[in-house]
């Protein structure tokens, strides 16, 4: 668990804490998943649309269907497939951290405000 995660679930109630738990189980990324969608389908971006990264599986998915992007394509599903482990790792830190912070301040975090951000998970001020 994140250090931020659990400074901001130290303030829970019960009721909060069983209710993100219960959250967090509900949209929390499953690494195998992710490595399988990188396997299988790492061409096409899918282990990025799953992770919620939609840019990268965006521009991976335009440069496989272009001939010419293959080359790029390739090397970076290849890069994935060791890589995805820590990203769904990430994107799992964040949906606690944007969870636990909706549940104390009643709306998520700010995205307006520029936070700066270890690991890929925005710190808590």
């Amino acid at each position: 668990m994140n250090p931020y995660v659990a400074q901001l679930k130290a303030q829970f109630t019960p009721q909060q804490f069983a209710f993100f738990e219960g959250e967090a189980r509900r949209y929390r990324k499953d690494p195998v998943v992710a490595f399988l969608l990188a396997f299988f389908l790492g061409l096409f971006g899918a282990h990025h649309f799953y992770l919620g990264r939609n840019q990268p599986g965006i521009i991976m998915l335009i440069c496989t269907l272009s001939v010419v992007g293959l080359t790029v394509s390739v090397p970076w599903k290849l890069v994935n497939w060791f890589t995805v482990w820590g990203e769904c790792d990430d994107a799992n830190d964040e949906i606690e951290y944007v969870l636990a912070y909706s549940i104390l301040h009643g709306q998520p975090p700010p995205a307006s405000s520029p936070r700066p951000a270890i690991g890929g998970l925005p710190m808590a001020t």
